[in-house]
């Protein structure tokens, strides 16, 4: 039922001329962008897909959850839009954000490249590529390196979430990105910004060296969160719709 509601939510919208793909400018001239029927129609997709979401979350559709997720992804680059940025990672990032978490919402998939890697972990590299590559790409232009300290710290981040999680090709991910980064500071060693390569490089390693040295002190705790994570992330299976929980005891039988 909600799904007709959130159909008949944007054809309305449609039929009211708020939709955005007409490609027409506003009446007062304004970038399309800018105009009261582009708002409109941020609005009317974002609440179609709240509804898609809520559906499938009511009854427990992956499938309809995900295809919500994707047009709340729609309408918050629409609205993204309306501030007219000029750099891309504006809207990349959202969009890399969305894909890890789709590849960590699921726990199961698929073999996409044999048993070395599953479906949900191709959305890792995805999602790492999508995010890593224009920050990259920007580091090479003429004063540009700074981009490059935030290459580093998503390198870190991913790394971090892949240890934390246990998705070992999002570890994969942020060693490979940190890597590249420090392979290319080594061969391209003249800095072109405010920050010294050799200082980027030299933060980086102390931040990783510290964490290793945190996690040898507090190595029980570290094994202890680690313990919880596996049980909560690892174990924990989603039940289908009239599944019964893992505990629950057979019925008996008349």
């Amino acid at each position: 039922m909600l799904l007709a509601i959130a159909g008949s939510v944007f054809a309305l919208s449609a039929l009211n001329g708020t939709t955005p793909f007409d490609g027409s400018p506003g009446s007062s001239g304004d970038p399309l962008v800018r105009t009261p029927e582009w708002l409109s129609a941020v609005i009317n997709i974002a609440i179609a897909g709240a509804m898609l979401v809520f559906e499938g979350m009511y009854r427990k559709g992956r499938l309809a959850v995900v295809a919500g997720g994707a047009v709340l992804l729609l309408s918050l680059e629409m609205a993204i839009a309306t501030f007219e940025f000029e750099n891309i990672q504006v809207y990349t990032a959202p969009v890399a954000i969305c894909l890890i978490g789709l590849g960590l919402s699921i726990r199961r998939s698929e073999p996409l490249l044999g048993h070395h890697m599953l479906l949900h972990e191709g959305l890792f590299i995805l999602g790492a590529a999508v995010l890593v590559l224009p920050p990259a790409e920007q580091s090479f232009e003429p004063g540009g390196a700074n981009w490059g300290l935030l290459v580093i710290l998503e390198g870190m981040a991913l790394l971090a979430v892949g240890l934390t999680l246990f998705q070992r090709w999002l570890a994969v991910a942020g060693v490979v990105t940190l890597v590249a980064v420090a392979a290319r500071y080594v061969v391209d060693n003249t800095a072109n910004g405010n920050i010294p390569y050799w200082a980027m490089l030299g933060v980086a390693g102390l931040l990783l060296l510290g964490v290793g040295v945190l996690m040898l002190l507090e190595r029980e705790w570290w094994d202890r969160t680690k313990a919880r994570m596996a049980r909560w992330w690892l174990e924990q299976e989603d039940s289908g719709p009239g599944d019964e929980p893992p505990d629950a005891e057979p019925a008996l039988q008349p």
